[in-house]
C-alpha cells in the first residue's frame, strides 16, 4: 500500500482515503465500508465521510415496452471523482488505521490511497 504525505487534502484528521479514479457509490456499499471500518477501529477514532447523494440511478420494469419515458428512481448513488477524498479519520495509531483500510479496500469499487498529515 502507498502512502503519500499531502497536508492539503487531509483538512479535518491526520489521515485520509483518497479515489484514484472516477466512480460511483451506491449507499449499499458505503454502508458496508463504514461497517468494516468501524469494527476495525473499535471506537478509537472519529470518521469524516466527504459525499452526499447527487446522482440518481432509475430503473424500468421488467418486460416493459420501449419508449414510455423514464424509469423510477431506483436509488441515489455518489459521484467519486479522481483525488477526492472519501473518508478522514483522526485519534487512532497508523497501524491501526491502515489495517482498517486495508480491509474496507475490498468493499469500494474503486483503487484507493491513504494520505497522512505530518
Amino acid at each position: 500500500m502507498k502512502t503519500f504525505s499531502l497536508s492539503p487534502v487531509v483538512k479535518y484528521g491526520q489521515y485520509c482515503l483518497i479515489a484514484n479514479e472516477n466512480s460511483f457509490l451506491i449507499p449499499q456499499q458505503i454502508n458496508a465500508t463504514l461497517k468494516l471500518i468501524r469494527k476495525n477501529l473499535k471506537k478509537q477514532a472519529k470518521i469524516w465521510i466527504f459525499f452526499s447523494p447527487n446522482v440518481p440511478i432509475t430503473k424500468k420494469p421488467n418486460e416493459v415496452r420501449m419508449g414510455k419515458g423514464k424509469g423510477a428512481v431506483k436509488c441515489w448513488s455518489f459521484l467519486i471523482k479522481k483525488n477526492q477524498p472519501v473518508f478522514e479519520f483522526v485519534g487512532a495509531k497508523k497501524s491501526v488505521i491502515n489495517q482498517a483500510v486495508n480491509f474496507s479496500r475490498t468493499k469500494l469499487p474503486f483503487r484507493s490511497n491513504l494520505l497522512f498529515k505530518h
